[in-house]
């Protein structure tokens, strides 16, 4: 399992999500980050259906498992307890 992170430079709110997988990222878990400032971001988040940043995703072979959106994003906690 993985999880992507779907986050913009002007988001307010991002920091937070970019922190905690940088936080998952020194327990060994792998962590996708998706600029929508970037085509590539864009696309991924049209793919996924983004519509409010940031957004968690968990992933589990291409298959979604989980989906969190600011204000109730996943916790460090939660985090490692799902993967």
């Amino acid at each position: 399992m993985d999880l992507h992170i779907f986050v913009k430079q002007s988001c307010s709110q991002c920091p937070t999500a970019k922190d905690l997988g940088k936080k998952l990222e020194e327990q060994g878990r792998v962590v996708h980050y998706q600029s929508l400032d970037t085509a590539e971001g864009m696309a991924q988040a049209l793919k996924y259906g983004i519509r409010s940043l940031p957004t968690i995703l968990l992933m589990n072979n291409g298959k979604e498992e989980g989906r969190w959106v600011y204000p109730e994003l996943l916790s460090e906690k939660e985090a490692l307890s799902l993967f």
